[in-house]
């Protein structure tokens, strides 16, 4: 739901693909997982992920350092320049082809539920489930905000009103399910 032109996502996409070669090449350990648009179906971002290296912890500063140096090549003082998320804790580094977040995703949810035809979602709180910092835009947005723990050797930095385990999530989900999606503290 990005208003991004074709040819801005087309120029980007190679950059991208550019990265991913790169990094290929420099650590041959990494997961690289390309992120598709919807209808063009173009490389709209990528993620360098590690997370299943058991030393991922050890290595992060280095690979971070890493893609951000590439990334800065590549776009080489580019009209159009990729966007690089990093993260405090999580062992992985997100890259757009244009400047995207939650919060965007969320006010584009929130105009379509406010012009719905359907009353049955007017004027009702929205939950968010989220498990890290680019969560945070649209936790302080949402009615009800609830981070979860992922990973116990994570520790992010998540703008949240309640936080819950992985493991309580399908619990949680249940009972909310259960309660005709209405929240409420208990059915934490």
């Amino acid at each position: 739901m990005l208003n991004v032109k074709f040819k801005i996502l087309n120029m980007n996409s190679q950059k991208l693909e550019s990265i991913i070669d790169r990094i290929s090449l420099k650590f041959k350990n990494v997961s690289v997982y390309r992120k598709l648009t919807f209808k063009s179906n173009l490389l709209g971002g990528v993620t360098i992920d590690w997370h299943h290296l058991d030393n991922w912890n050890s290595i992060k500063k280095k690979i971070e350092q890493a893609v951000l140096r590439i990334s800065n090549e590549v776009n080489d003082s580019s009209k159009y320049p990729l966007f690089v998320q990093t993260y405090s804790s999580h062992p992985f580094v997100d890259i757009f082809s244009t400047m995207c977040s939650k919060e965007i995703a969320y006010d584009n949810i929130r105009k379509i539920i406010d012009n719905s035809d359907v009353n049955r979602f007017k004027n009702k709180n929205i939950l968010y489930l989220g498990d890290s910092e680019n969560d945070n835009p649209a936790f302080r947005k949402a009615d009800v905000s609830i981070g979860v723990n992922s990973d116990e050797r994570l520790n992010p930095k998540l703008d949240c009103q309640y936080l819950i385990n992985f493991s309580q999530l399908p619990k949680f989900l249940m009972n909310l399910l259960k309660n005709n999606f209405n929240f409420s503290e208990k059915l934490l």
